[in-house]
């Protein structure tokens, strides 16, 4: 953060205060956005046009330190050539260009009228206690979905196992491990089903698989079982998973799911915790553009219904040919969060790939006939760093 920015930004909103009270005879208490509306309103009509500048500046920071407190939001855009942003639950608001606007215009919204809309976006909010229980239970419903769980891995040998492996896996054990998986502890991250951990099991690594699911995870256990193989299990959230020790893991695989939780950084630091130093972690993510765009394809487009932001929940779909999953809560997550999420909690970014899921010869209106507009999927290779920001002086 930009503290000498930020101290100002307080003493303007300071200036504020003083100007209120020894021009207005008000004393703007925190979140009184009423008497905000009638300084601006008396301003625009009786006052000089020359303060409006400086009203917008100070005023503005004022209203911005009101909504951070109030909402826990934070300063953003400190550098850019443009009045900085509030950033709230994801969405980005402009405090200054409110005042100046209302300033300018006697029919732009009021104050009072702007904080209530953010403050009927936070009422439409589920707490995440309830978005993870609800969507625990649908990934507990989803278990009989072949999409996502039970692969027939019980007849593959090592070599199969392997070529079934993505190729930055792959790769990583062949330069740094002799091409041996014997041991290595692979962490096998909100990835239950039976899908991704057999195949770590079949060559010798020693496997965790953490997934929200417990009915998920009984079929990695069973598949341990029948095949004598072992498995160790963590029915866990992916973002907190305080039971398994620092500095456990030499791999990370994650499949797409950072879209189930609202806050994406939360798992980027237990990743950070749980991976050694130096160990590789794969991830896969739904892109933004895609989640913020309809399924459907309708007079030669693609609409886009839901904003941009940061720990956006979306509409719960009950379709089968969409690109969200039935009856599953999910959260849009911005590239700043996706990618400098990853850099902020000490990793770094080594490759990044989109999957290949367009074809330019598939029907209109099918999901790969959509890939080739908005591609899904962001898969990303990144490396804990061997020394953390904090430890170099």
């Amino acid at each position: 953060m930009n503290e000498p920015v930020l101290a100002k930004l307080h003493q303007y909103a300071l200036t504020a205060q003083v100007h209120a009270s020894s021009d207005y005879s008000v004393t703007l208490q925190k979140d009184d956005f009423a008497q905000l509306d009638a300084i601006l309103d008396h301003q625009r009509t009786h006052g000089e046009r020359s303060n409006a500048g400086p009203m917008e500046i100070c005023y503005g920071a004022w209203l911005g330190e009101s909504l951070r407190e109030r909402y826990q939001g934070e300063w953003v855009g400190l550098y850019e050539p443009c009045p900085p942003r509030i950033r709230i639950a994801g969405r980005l608001y402009s405090p200054m260009e409110a005042i100046r606007r209302r300033l300018n215009d006697g029919a732009a919204p009021s104050i009072v009228q702007l904080t209530s809309e953010v403050d009927a976006h936070f009422a439409k909010l589920e707490s995440r206690t309830e978005v993870k229980e609800m969507n625990e239970r649908q990934w507990d419903a989803l278990v009989e979905d072949t999409r996502f769980a039970n692969p027939n891995w019980e007849n593959m040998n090592p070599e199969s196992a392997i070529h079934a492996m993505d190729p930055w896996l792959k790769s990583e054990v062949d330069s740094l491990y002799g091409s041996s998986w014997e041991g290595l502890r692979v962490l096998c991250l909100a990835a239950a089903g039976g899908t991704h951990a057999p195949l770590f099991a079949k060559v010798g690594a020693r496997v965790t698989v953490v997934d929200i699911s417990r009915r998920m995870l009984d079929l990695d256990e069973a598949f341990a079982m029948r095949s004598n193989l072992s498995i160790q299990t963590l029915h866990a959230s992916m973002d907190s998973m305080g039971s398994l020790k620092d500095a456990t893991f030499d791999l990370v695989v994650q499949p797409v799911s950072t879209c189930y939780v609202a806050d994406i950084r939360a798992v980027y630091r237990e990743v950070a915790r749980l991976l050694r130093p130096g160990g590789l972690y794969v991830s896969q993510h739904k892109q933004p553009g895609s989640l913020q765009a309809d399924f459907k394809f309708k007079d030669g487009c693609f609409t886009v219904r839901h904003w941009n932001g940061d720990g956006q929940p979306l509409p719960i779909s009950q379709e089968t040919d969409s690109h969200l999953e039935p009856g599953v809560i999910e959260y849009i997550h911005s590239f700043d969060a996706i990618l400098g999420g990853l850099c902020q909690a000490g990793f770094q970014i080594e490759d990044i790939s989109e999957p290949p899921r367009a074809d330019a010869w598939s029907t209109e209106g099918s999901s790969e006939h959509r890939a080739l507009f908005l591609p899904p999927y962001l898969k990303i290779k990144a490396r804990r760093a061997l020394l953390s920001r904090t430890s170099v002086r």
